[in-house]
């Protein structure tokens, strides 16, 4: 399915105020990226930040596993923020 020179890929990283609260997001996005359908969704702590890495046969695949990890990130940062 994947490897094929017509699939997608995508990486975003966003940085948290600290290593805890990167690995803390990491923990929280586990369960969406098992439900990213026909994308396939990797993440990842590097120092302060999480990568998300997506990978999908398709643009509108790629592009919903990519939302739906950037809301999730959306909600999180206001948390590590204090807010």
């Amino acid at each position: 399915m994947f490897g094929k020179k017509d699939e997608f890929k995508a990486t975003v990283s966003a940085e948290f105020s600290t290593e805890r609260a990167a690995s803390a997001a990491l923990a929280s996005l586990g369960a969406e990226r098992e439900m990213a359908g026909r994308a396939k969704v990797k993440a990842r702590r590097e120092g302060k930040s999480i990568v998300i890495d997506v990978e999908a046969p398709d643009a509108p695949s790629c592009r919903a596993a990519l939302n739906g990890m950037l809301r999730l990130v959306e909600l999180l940062k206001p948390i590590d923020q204090g807010g």
